[in-house]
């Protein structure tokens, strides 16, 4: 049974969307309802309640149907009932007194729309000074809470009530036959241990052959021919040559003489050098007591000093492939390079050493 007393909390007033309703809802406590647990489903301690509020915890909460108001500020009357122990801390007194109102107002909102269907207004909430519990009528406020509480134990008798009939109901279909239980006691077991064994070693084919000397039998073709991978339309085609011996390089007869006559052409045609397109123009070089200036031109293509790849060495210049032979010995760590884009050169200052 339900205890019939209830802990009155706080209530608020507040306006539905359409504006023109007007609606107190009452926030009270009572024991029948849950405590707040943790998201592991454990009872918050007091410390924590104390400490953090309903931040981060599940609210058990009961929202009682709407009252119509005959008379009065209001049109309707909620009640929103939680845990005493969460009404208890909504005093002044208490280090979160504003929070609690603010939590437990919007849950009460949140929970008038999902079991009610009213949707109100949080902006137009405003909490009843000086009024825990607003009753529309003039009966005690007590009285009111312990009808809404019975109302409550008698519901949810009804619910238990009819759950153990559902289950008597379906008790018979649920019972386990003893012939179909004894067959599944006897099925053999899930996983069976298999003799231990050696398995396959190491070179068991040494001494045996998977076929014989005439083969699977799955090709009636000669087993000697190299090519019987090949379709036979392709096979007629082809002929092996080794490539270690050079004459046993087939040739047609017909063609014999023409390819040696075209070596011996391409033998007795004199070869012509062919300038290399990357190699750089040495335009001027002049010497004096201290410097060597080599001026140069850059093939087509070279805008810049980045894919240029250049070498000094004490008588030597080298760039790319091109070599300039210097008339004095000159020191490399001091030989500096500018690419002069407007007339497209590359100036060289090499110090005499």
């Amino acid at each position: 049974m339900l205890q019939p007393e209830c802990q009155p909390g706080f209530c608020f007033d507040s306006v539905a969307v359409d504006g023109k309703t007007n609606v107190v809802v009452n926030v009270c406590g009572h024991e029948s309802v849950g405590k707040a647990l943790t998201k592991s489903m454990d009872v918050a301690p007091t410390s924590y309640l104390d400490e953090y509020g309903v931040d981060n915890l599940i609210v058990p909460i009961s929202v009682r149907p709407p009252l119509k108001c005959e008379e009065g500020r209001c049109d309707f009357v909620i009640d929103v009932v939680v845990h005493p122990s969460l009404t208890e801390r909504c005093v002044k007194g208490h280090r979160l007194f504003e929070h609690y109102i603010t939590r437990l107002t919007t849950l009460a909102i949140e929970w008038i729309l999902q079991e009610c269907g009213v949707r109100l207004n949080a902006r137009d909430c405003k909490l009843i000074k000086g009024t825990k519990y607003y009753s529309c009528t003039k009966r005690d406020v007590k009285q009111m809470i312990s009808e809404m509480m019975r109302s409550m134990d008698t519901h949810l008798k009804n619910e238990s009530t009819k759950t153990e009939s559902e289950s008597d109901l379906l008790g018979d279909k649920l019972k386990v036959d003893t012939n179909r239980k004894d067959v599944e006691n006897s099925r053999s077991p899930l996983v069976t241990e298999m003799p231990a064994s050696s398995g396959i070693q190491k070179g068991f084919l040494s001494k045996a052959r998977l076929y014989g000397d005439k083969g699977s039998g799955e090709c009636n073709e000669s087993q000697s021919d190299p090519l019987l991978h090949l379709p036979e339309n392709l096979r007629k085609k082809c002929q092996i040559v080794d490539l270690r011996q050079s004459s046993c390089t087939p040739q047609e007869p017909g063609k014999a003489g023409l390819i040696s006559k075209c070596d011996e052409v391409l033998k007795n045609t004199p070869t012509i050098p062919t300038k290399p397109l990357h190699e750089w123009k040495v335009t001027s070089l002049s010497c004096d007591e201290t410097v060597v200036v080599v001026r140069l031109h850059p093939p087509p293509g070279v805008t810049s000093m980045k894919s240029v790849n250049l070498e000094v060495t004490p008588g030597t210049i080298e760039i790319d492939e091109t070599v300039v032979n210097l008339p004095k010995s000159i020191r490399v760590g001091e030989v500096s390079a500018k690419f002069l884009k407007s007339s497209s050169s590359l100036i060289l200052t090499c110090p005499i050493a």
